[in-house]
């Protein structure tokens, strides 16, 4: 009996200093200059290894193309002599709109092919993509309405007299903000009929079945069921962003903005500063945001315990876009705005910015998994799944060196060799016991 709890308190032991180890360790941001050209590159979003933005063509500076960066090189994605514009990716997945000459059209990259989604006379603007699903706004002689591609087949949902606009998708659930001759409106289709969520909204975003906007001023969430009011006070707030059940705006309060973050049960002030804190953007637990430090504006990132000044020079430096702990931003460098990255090792499934055996746990739970999956569920390369791939990333990129080129043994590694050696121990024990 004696032996069992020496056996227990030192196997305690060493998990607990594992797990203490393991907290300890932690890698800085790897920041990556995308571009350098002496054009506007804006717009960039981020997926996974993917990132994408719009820039001046090298052979023609005077039209706007889409060049994507899959962690590795640059492809031009466009090459025409019209304006392209990039609104959103999902994955290998890219979608913008673009002139033929006479007006906007949709289009739609997959990764390998670009399709033109539509061809008419009037403007298609605004696309917005979840896997084979693309939604946007289109105008059709009076009005804009809008428009769903299933990845076959394209269907109107809204054919009405006043505009439709700001589409926003997730899985089959489409949200939109609409004109009902009074004021805008969120409404929101569902795969199968459309709802109206609000008596007065703007700027819908959704997250399965949660969706938030702004109206009279206050933060709204709609969790599937019912509608709540996460702000209620004299001040203005705008510009919510939802993932999972995290929802983050930024708010006035009386003298500038802050950036507010609510958890699905409390909310929480992230900024007290006396400077514009703007623009946020969320996954999971991680928001990123834009502030005026006294001198120029700055990327500020907090990770669900502390904030981080990502960026400190004498150059304004606007938000982009995050996807796990990597983001995209866009940075004035005194003549024209060039794009940057800054990211972790990829790999890093539960985000404490090392590589190690809990992150291979992560994508052994999630394995496999066809669609749907995060970072969080191991997802390494961002194409909504959990495969061979995901595991390769973790593999090539295990273990953590922190910056030492000797080889390091993992944390894990250490106590899995310390778990073992102590069942040895403990079968020897009862060898020992046997023979007394």
């Amino acid at each position: 009996m004696k032996s069992k709890r020496i056996f227990s308190i030192t196997l305690a032991l060493v998990i607990f200093g594992f797990l203490a180890v393991n907290s300890a360790q932690a890698t800085d941001w790897t920041i990556t200059q995308l571009t350098n050209n002496s054009d506007y590159d804006r717009g960039a979003l981020i997926y996974g290894s993917n990132v994408v933005w719009g820039g001046g063509d090298p052979s023609d500076t005077s039209t706007y193309e889409i060049f994507l960066y899959d962690g590795n090189s640059t492809t031009q994605l466009t090459n025409n002599s019209y304006d392209d514009y990039v609104s959103d990716i999902y994955g290998h997945s890219v979608v913008w709109y673009g002139g033929d000459g006479s007006d906007y059209e949709i289009f739609l990259y997959d990764g390998n092919t670009t399709t033109q989604l539509t061809n008419n006379s009037n403007n298609d603007l605004n696309p917005q993509v979840y896997t084979n699903n693309v939604v946007w706004e289109g105008y059709d002689g009076n009005d804009y309405e809008i428009f769903l591609y299933d990845g076959n087949t394209t269907t109107q949902l809204t054919n009405n007299s006043y505009s439709d606009m700001h589409p926003q998708i997730y899985g089959s659930n489409v949200v939109w903000q609409g004109h009902d001759d009074n004021n805008y409106e969120i409404f929101l289709y569902d795969g199968n009929s459309t709802i109206q969520l609000s008596d007065n909204g703007m700027a819908p975003q959704i997250y399965g079945s949660n969706v938030v906007w702004h109206g009279n001023g206050e933060i709204f969430l709609y969790d599937g069921n019912t509608t709540t009011q996460l702000t209620n006070d004299s001040y203005y707030d705008a510009a919510p962003q939802v993932h999972g059940s995290n929802v983050v705006w930024h708010g006035w309060d009386g003298n500038d903005f802050e950036i507010f973050l609510y958890d699905g049960n409390t909310t929480t002030q992230l900024t007290n500063n006396s400077y514009s804190d703007l623009d946020p953007q969320i996954y999971e637990s991680n928001v990123v945001w834009e502030s005026f430090d006294g001198w120029d504006v700055e990327i500020f990132i907090y990770d669900g315990n502390s904030t981080t000044q990502l960026t400190d020079n004498n150059l304004d430096d606007y938000v982009g876009n995050i996807y796990g702990d990597d983001l995209v931003w866009m940075r004035w460098d005194g003549s024209d705005y060039e794009i940057f990255l800054a990211s972790v090792l990829p790999g890093d499934f539960d985000q404490d910015r090392d590589v190690d055996g809990v992150d291979f746990l992560y994508w052994q739970t999630g394995y496999p998994t066809a669609s749907g999956a995060t970072l969080a569920t191991g997802d390494a390369d961002g194409d909504g799944d959990v495969d061979g791939a995901d595991f390769g990333i973790w593999q090539a990129n295990y273990p953590t060196n922190m910056g030492s080129s000797a080889a390091v043994p993992e944390p894990a590694t250490l106590a899995l060799v310390l778990i073992g050696g102590l069942v040895l121990f403990r079968r020897r024990l009862r060898y020992h016991a046997s023979k007394t």
